[in-house]
């Protein structure tokens, strides 16, 4: 039922409007305009009393936001804090917890420690992920894909001879990262980063053997959210076609 609202308010509501309705009906204080988000102890209480504050605000702070999304971004910053910048004062336990765990997915991409050694070593840095509002772990999660996506050229790329190495995501790498986009709740960001991988896999078989088990991450992942995948029929043709280019014979 998570699933299935959630791709119902992705193709009928409009977050920009619902922005633009609420400040002009004015009903909704700026309960929010005294907290220093650079305070770390103003920003741990926001998050335990986010249930408590008035629906508007929460819906306001939880909807997921990317930075894409610049005018909506300037128009939550304006209703929530009175601020005119063009986005919302990000908080320092953000920034912390992103950097922390961006060092900690390149390690990974370095050593291929085991990602459970990991989790043990980031487990103060978990739970504070755990705590931030849901905009906040989507917003982290989207700027730790820049790491791994990059590396892989994009689909219909063909390396050329003496170029630069293609460097392929770790497993490790691949299940830190879809951990922490189930902790978020962030569905959408899963199936999009396994629908990238296939495809720029497919287009990379004549060049470098992808790890066995990157794939079976990727297949358990959509086969985990399956009703997700198939709420949409271009995303279901998409895999089909990506699993026949990677499993066809050259």
């Amino acid at each position: 039922m998570i699933i299935l609202f959630g791709e119902l308010v992705r193709s009928m509501f409009s977050y920009e409007k619902y922005l633009k309705k609420l400040i002009s009906r004015g009903d909704l204080p700026m309960r929010l305009s005294k907290t220093n988000l650079g305070n770390q102890q103003d920003f741990t209480l926001l998050c335990k009393e986010l249930h408590t504050l008035p629906r508007h605000i929460q819906y306001v702070l939880s909807l997921p936001l990317t930075d894409t999304h610049k005018e909506e971004l300037k128009q939550r910053a304006h209703l929530l804090f009175g601020s005119t910048g063009v986005q919302a004062p990000l908080p320092i336990e953000f920034t912390n917890t992103l950097n922390t765990l961006k060092t900690a997915l390149l390690n990974l991409g370095a050593m291929n420690t085991a990602p459970y050694t990991t989790l043990q070593q980031l487990s103060s840095t978990i739970e504070r992920f755990k705590i931030l509002p849901p905009v906040y772990k989507c917003m982290i999660t989207q700027r730790l894909m820049d790491p791994i996506l990059p590396a892989v050229p994009p689909a219909g790329t063909t390396p050329k001879i003496g170029s630069s190495p293609i460097i392929l995501p770790t497993v490790s790498q691949v299940e830190l990262m879809y951990f922490l986009m189930e902790l978020s709740g962030d569905v959408r960001s899963m199936m999009t980063l396994s629908m990238d991988m296939m495809n720029r896999f497919a287009g990379l078989k004549k060049f470098v053997t992808v790890p066995l088990d990157i794939y079976l991450c990727i297949t358990a992942v959509l086969k985990k959210y399956q009703t997700c995948l198939l709420i949409s029929e271009r995303d279901t043709e998409f895999v089909f076609d990506a699993l026949s280019r990677l499993t066809e014979k050259d």
